[in-house]
């Protein structure tokens, strides 16, 4: 557990110190507060043994192999000038998607939505506030980091979302 309190939640959401609880203070479990550091963290909770047989991770991480990483993408060109990348956030998802879209249109450039297309068809699976669906979104994170990669040398990429939805999910928690 994570203890904190309202006024310091959100410094104590980044610590990883265990406290003993104390008067004043709300235990707020772990799995409340998972954000992924990396690629790997997101990975571990798939083939942690209470999920790695579930039919739900099967077909998450078997689309993630088949369409997000299977492409077979030339990568970054190394000495090219990069193109703009643009992340649009912010609390409303109808306007964002909007304003995403219209900066899009009017730079000619690649619209990008989080999740992204291979494996938006997955996003109902897990169910809500579960550290699978947490977990899912993760893998969403990097499956359209790997995307953006493989276009800004060559176009401008506008993407709708990416870390501000997970993080404030989060925070939210507390």
């Amino acid at each position: 557990y994570i203890i904190s309190n309202n006024v310091s939640a959100v410094s104590n959401l980044v610590s990883n110190i265990d406290l003993e609880p104390s008067a004043g203070y709300n235990l707020i479990p772990r799995e409340k507060l998972l954000l992924f550091h990396s690629f790997e963290s997101v990975m571990e909770v798939f083939y942690d043994k209470k999920y790695r047989d579930l039919q739900e991770t099967k077909s998450l991480l078997s689309d993630f192999k088949s369409k997000c990483l299977a492409r077979h993408y030339e990568m970054a060109v190394k000495g090219k000038t990069r193109k703009p990348f643009i992340v649009i956030e912010g609390n409303q998802r109808t306007s964002r998607k909007i304003v995403a879209r219209r900066v899009a249109r009017r730079l000619s450039a690649t619209y990008l939505s989080n999740p992204p297309l291979c494996l938006v068809k997955l996003t109902n699976m897990f169910p809500f506030g579960s550290v699978l669906r947490r977990s899912y979104f993760g893998l969403c994170m990097y499956a359209t980091a790997r995307h953006v990669h493989w276009l800004y040398n060559r176009w401008p990429v506008v993407v709708n979302g990416y870390y501000y939805d997970q993080a404030s999910f989060s925070i939210a928690q507390v």
